[in-house]
């Protein structure tokens, strides 16, 4: 990508994008790809648009159009435990508080050998270190790692492959049916003994986990006395100015949002128009965003306004474990290098979707691509991006 004309820049920019968007011709639905540059310091604003929004009916995906943003989300929740801490409602330890001493969630903990652990902690749950499964890709006996990369078989994403549950919305938990393992995602976890089951002892090594930033956003909730989605909407989106930001199947989610946020391919289908579903992402990646709001929500992040302090959050330290070219491991955010040495803060999601901040350019790089990462191209695109802004910071 030679040359630091902006409109050059961009041109061979879009021209990758392009590229990355092409790959698996094979797709008889090829979703769309929505991706927004910005950096005050360079003058940049830039969109690139590919693709249909929906395989239900014809139509181009728009830089307003909303995306699932997955695991993104747990910068969201994360910000969300902080704030808490801040407000001193986490007790004197903090963020180092047992997750059992937390009488709040007794009704769930009692239940997992794992979260009893007192030396599970709200860090090693923000740090995906506690030792907890995950429990949409593993089962009491194996992870997904160890089941070849596919969900395990007793796993919750192996059930909802087998059964997709087409208009069904999963709970994160429901207390009254706790021996119900289809009641809610958490019962789920803990009817099939995967609660009871750590991969190592807490604090000794890597092991991402859903299962855990679920249960921290029932409890920011039952701290507050407030739903997760009401806490996202008043503490980060509304402040924000985060318009199009909203938590799926939520409450406070704008009536028929089904129908015109944009598909993304899960299990080789286009999810919303075949009417299936991702309520099981909840806290640990349910919101739905679009590329201009999360690039609001990182400058507002780094930026200051969300937190009196982002320090403890970007404390990154190096994990064993982590994808290739991630660095560092902080609260719900992570640190990558890029090949041309760009520093990129923030967090990335199953279905292509990045949302990282360079602090050296004042750059942000957020969007989607709608599709898993099976391909490194779509798991590694916004090194791409972040390598091509070298043109026009010279």
């Amino acid at each position: 990508m030679a040359g630091a004309d902006p409109r050059a820049w961009a041109e061979a920019l879009d021209a990758r994008l392009r590229e990355i968007h092409a790959l698996t011709p094979d797709l008889a639905f090829r979703p769309g790809a929505q991706v927004r540059v910005s950096s005050p310091k360079l003058g940049l604003e830039h969109t690139f648009l590919a693709g249909e929004a929906r395989a239900d009916r014809a139509g181009p995906i728009r830089a307003d159009t909303g995306f699932h943003v997955a695991s993104v989300g747990k910068a969201m929740t994360a910000t969300l435990v902080l704030q808490a801490a801040e407000a001193g409602l986490l007790g004197p330890q903090g963020l180092d508080r047992p997750v059992a001493d937390f009488g709040d969630l007794s009704d769930m903990v009692s239940r997992s050998k794992v979260l009893s652990d007192r030396r599970v902690t709200l860090r090693r749950m923000l740090t995906h270190t506690s030792g907890l499964r995950d429990a949409f890709s593993d089962d009491a006996s194996r992870t997904a790692a160890e089941n070849g990369g596919a969900p395990a078989p007793g796993s919750l994403g192996a059930r909802l492959r087998a059964d997709p549950d087409r208009g069904r919305i999963w709970r994160p938990w429901d207390p009254d049916a706790p021996g119900e393992p289809d009641a809610g995602v958490l019962n789920w976890f803990l009817c099939t003994g995967a609660g009871d089951a750590p991969v190592f002892a807490p604090g000794e090594a890597f092991h991402y986990s859903d299962t855990a930033y679920v249960v921290l956003g029932l409890l920011v909730e039952r701290l507050s006395g407030r739903s997760y989605g009401a806490l996202l909407r008043d503490r980060i989106f509304a402040l924000l100015g985060m318009t199009n930001t909203f938590l799926a199947y939520a409450d406070e989610a704008p009536a028929g949002w089904e129908a015109v946020v944009s598909d993304f391919m899960y299990g080789g289908r286009p999810l919303f128009s075949s009417q299936g579903g991702a309520s099981w992402d909840w806290g640990g990646g349910g919101q739905i965003s679009t590329a201009l709001d999360l690039e609001r929500f990182l400058r507002g992040l780094f930026g200051g306004r969300l937190l009196r302090s982002t320090t403890e959050m970007r404390a990154y330290l190096p994990v064993d474990g982590m994808p290739p070219y991630c660095v560092g491991l902080g609260l719900g955010v992570r640190r990558l290098i890029s090949p041309g040495g760009r520093v990129l803060e923030g967090h990335a999601g199953a279905w292509s979707v990045q949302a990282f901040y360079c602090e050296d350019l004042d750059a942000t790089i957020t969007g989607t691509f709608n599709r898993p990462m099976s391909d490194p191209s779509l798991r590694n695109w916004v090194l791409d991006v972040a390598d091509s802004l070298e043109h026009l910071a010279r």
